[in-house]
């Protein structure tokens, strides 16, 4: 699906100025992995959007079909900004305790690992960057509960987006277009 936005607006939203002529493709790594291709011209902003999802028990032929997907999204002139993944550890009742099945864990950062993989060898300029920073850098608190983040990002931009992942893949490329922000590997 694709959406217009004034970048005159989306800037007075976010109070912070936006790069011109620049595209940015932000990939939430997920079992549905959420993408978002936001690309600048003088005054509009136009926004690009999808879901991957490849339901099937043979993880290679999982694992292959996303290669294909995103070989296919992944285009030289983007900006790549891929979520980082992390397990989180707490306690229960004295026990340590991850915070996600260890299989999903490792799914989705292989997930990650193939898109950051292909972007790179595409020439794109490519980054990992944590969920909390991204919402951090838009002025969004980054360790709140995910609803109440996405509530405060839906807000910001005057849209409302139902899907999760795509929420988490814009928040993503919002940061890519960030003019004091630079989309550079660390």
């Amino acid at each position: 699906m694709k959406l217009a936005l004034r970048i005159e607006e989306i800037e007075k939203s976010f109070d912070r100025k936006i790069k011109r002529n620049t595209v940015v493709l932000g990939i939430d790594t997920a079992s549905t992995t959420g993408w978002a291709i936001l690309s600048t011209e003088k005054d509009l902003l136009y926004i690009d959007y999808g879901t991957i999802k490849v339901d099937a028990k043979n993880r290679y032929f999982k694992y292959n079909e996303i290669i294909d997907i995103f070989s296919n999204l992944i285009k030289e002139e983007y900006n790549v900004i891929v979520e980082d993944t992390f397990l989180k550890m707490f306690k229960i009742k004295g026990k340590s305790v991850m915070s996600c099945n260890p299989a999903m864990f490792r799914m989705i950062s292989r997930i990650g690992a193939i898109a950051y993989t292909i972007a790179h060898l595409r020439g794109c300029n490519v980054i990992y960057m944590g969920a909390s920073t991204a919402r951090k850098n838009l002025g969004i608190k980054g360790n709140a509960k995910k609803a109440d983040a996405h509530l405060h990002f839906h807000k910001m931009l005057k849209l409302e987006f139902i899907n999760e992942d795509v929420t988490d893949a814009l928040i993503l490329s919002f940061n890519g277009l960030l003019q004091d922000k630079e989309c550079l590997p660390v």
